[in-house]
């Protein structure tokens, strides 16, 4: 993300469709008093956080890569499949964001809604490009997808 927070929200917020303007929000703060300026990134709905994105998931994905070792019996840590797992309990990280809007900006709407990066999609089904159709014939694979991400669907669906 090279461009100024400013501007990302200010982007993200102008390609919502339009019921959802107002209702939307993007949020990101930095701690200028820790060692690192560590901070965090939220998508907002109904000035509610709905997913956070801070940097200090470190402690989660250590306790779910010993886990998983434990788990298996392997030696070794599965980082791909923790990353699956707390990404489906809605735990993620502010690269997260960075990744999503940056193939946001780059990619085709129909690509992001697709997209391996959920963040990716949560952004993608809110914006104005999104119509009723594509929503409609995304219904059945929803139902996969993890609860915080069927929750954006849902909000989508429910403007129409």
């Amino acid at each position: 993300m090279q461009k100024q927070w400013s501007k990302i929200k200010k982007h993200l917020e102008e390609s919502l469709c339009e019921k959802l303007k107002g209702r939307v929000s993007y949020f990101a703060t930095s701690y200028r008093h820790t060692h690192d300026g560590q901070g965090r990134v939220c998508i907002l709905v109904d000035k509610k956080e709905i997913i956070n994105m801070p940097f200090t998931n470190y402690g989660e994905l250590n306790d779910e890569l010993h886990r998983l070792r434990e788990e298996t019996g392997s030696q070794y840590f599965n980082y791909e499949q923790a990353s699956i797992n707390l990404t489906q309990k809605g735990v993620l990280t502010p690269w997260a964001f960075s990744s999503a809007y940056d193939d946001f900006c780059v990619k085709p709407i129909e690509e992001c809604l697709s997209a391996d990066n959920y963040v990716t999609r949560a952004i993608a089904l809110m914006d104005k490009r999104t119509g009723r159709r594509t929503l409609e014939k995304m219904k059945e694979s929803v139902i996969e997808l993890p609860e915080w991400l069927q929750f954006f669907y849902d909000l989508r669906i429910s403007t129409y």
